[in-house]
């Protein structure tokens, strides 16, 4: 019979393309190793690995192992995990990604429950594009994401839960020249640098170049700035007479005297959405940080 081991001295000695270095990772001696190989090769009757003068590669048989040896053994483990969960959800490990910018304070709140209700979990976050996400869900690698719909491929392996529709929101420093009025129109604020981040929709970063557009036309040029995190566009706006646009994730950093939240009408709105492989059991404790990020995104958990 075909044991997980097998597949697993399969993938290692692929990887390497050597035997003494693949053995070295599995913590065995190499002949260990090199039984190991001959004995699953014995069982199904195949050629598993073609011997080169300086490394190895699979055969269209290994190629076969290759190819599903990575998602048999992230079962596997699932399943050992989901186990253990089971009986009390005292341990297991939870991989999931964020989006940039894509409800990252939100998300926060959940994890922060998930470890406070069931300490003995590990979870592991990874901050990437939505198409690193994506591919590494495709992959095993993590179990679900969290990133703006409108970024999603659309794939029939993922599966995605819709999170609130949130609006955009635009700031300026205390005692800007804005900040005293009582309404502010969207074009009043192509009078000043713009500055922006991760998180904007399409919709509205293709409105903002255009009226950047215009303004240059006119002979008014504002400027732009762009900051590739929260943290530094903040202080960017708080430090200069710069206008930020800003998603509603980012505005839970400002509930504080050091911004003035201007009254502009912006019709475009974001979501974000849980995605995870479609046809994929979610394991216990994947399945209790969802409960937890939908009934935190139900609260308005900024008051604006």
């Amino acid at each position: 019979m075909i044991g997980i081991q097998h597949i697993r001295h399969v993938l290692i000695l692929n990887k390497h393309k050597n035997y003494a270095m693949a053995a070295k990772e599995l913590h065995i001696t190499q002949p260990a190793l090199t039984r190991s190989i001959q004995t699953l090769e014995h069982l199904l009757g195949v050629k598993l690995f073609n011997r080169k003068k300086r490394s190895i590669e699979p055969t269209v048989y290994g190629k076969i192992i290759l190819e599903q040896g990575d998602s048999l053994l992230f079962t596997l483990q699932s399943i050992e995990k989901d186990i253990a969960l089971m009986k009390g959800m005292s341990i297991g490990t939870l991989t999931l990604g964020i989006e940039p910018a894509s409800a990252v304070n939100l998300v926060a709140r959940a994890i922060a429950k998930l470890s406070n209700d069931y300490s003995g979990i590990d979870i592991k976050t990874i901050i990437q594009e939505t198409s690193s996400l994506q591919q590494q869900l495709i992959n095993g690698e993590l179990e679900l994401f969290v990133a703006d719909s409108s970024r999603i491929d659309a794939n029939i392996k993922f599966e995605s839960i819709p999170l609130q529709y949130r609006k955009f929101i635009v700031i300026c420093k205390k005692n800007h020249p804005l900040s005293e009025l009582a309404g502010v129109s969207f074009e009043q604020l192509f009078d000043y640098p713009i500055a922006t981040s991760h998180g904007l929709s399409e919709a509205l970063l293709v409105s903002i170049n255009q009226h950047i557009r215009r303004a240059d036309q006119n002979n008014k040029k504002c400027g732009r700035i762009y900051c590739d995190n929260s943290s530094l566009l903040l202080a960017t706006i708080q430090n200069s007479l710069a206008i930020g646009f800003i998603n509603y994730d980012v505005a839970y950093e400002i509930n504080d005297k050091r911004f003035t939240i201007l009254q502009v009408n912006l019709s475009q709105q974001s979501q974000n959405v849980i995605v995870y492989l479609k046809h994929n059991i979610l394991s216990p404790v994947a399945e209790a940080f969802i409960a937890d990020l939908i009934e935190l995104d139900k609260s308005d958990y900024i008051n604006l």
